[in-house]
């Protein structure tokens, strides 16, 4: 790779993407995306409000699935009900991701894009206890 279209730095368990003026691009858990200089890029607020709308509905279909009969009718209506709470979510992420890419790419001093398909649940994930073991051993 040239050095003037970026760099890519491998730093253990995750990716640093260097882009032209751009800086390191992050993809975050409670921010969809920042760069290293403090830039910040957030979803619209009729995205997060939908988004908001479609957790709720999902949780709702959820207590209603817990009450049907596993197997029924009913019970495959409200799985597929709350399999599509869970794609809208997926849907308005790609959809900013490329949004995002496509904006900085628009600008000259960007050379490369390199999106992570990251496990964000196993870097959220809070860490089994050790086990305690008293003085006789057990």
């Amino acid at each position: 790779m040239h050095a003037s279209q970026g760099k890519l730095e491998n730093a253990g368990s995750y990716l640093k993407i260097t882009c032209g003026a751009a800086g390191r691009l992050h993809r975050g858990v409670n921010i969809p995306m920042f760069t290293s200089q403090g830039v910040r890029e957030d979803f619209l607020p009729e995205q997060k409000e939908r988004m908001a709308q479609r957790e709720r509905k999902r949780r709702r279909y959820q207590r209603q699935l817990s009450r049907r009969t596993k197997g029924s009718s009913g019970w495959r209506k409200t799985k597929r009900a709350i399999a599509r709470t869970y794609t809208y979510g997926h849907e308005v992420r790609k959809d900013f991701a490329h949004q995002v890419s496509h904006r900085l790419l628009a600008d000259d001093s960007t050379r490369l894009i390199v999106f992570e398909a990251l496990q964000v649940k196993n870097m959220t994930r809070k860490p089994k206890a050790k086990a305690k073991r008293d003085e006789s051993g057990r």
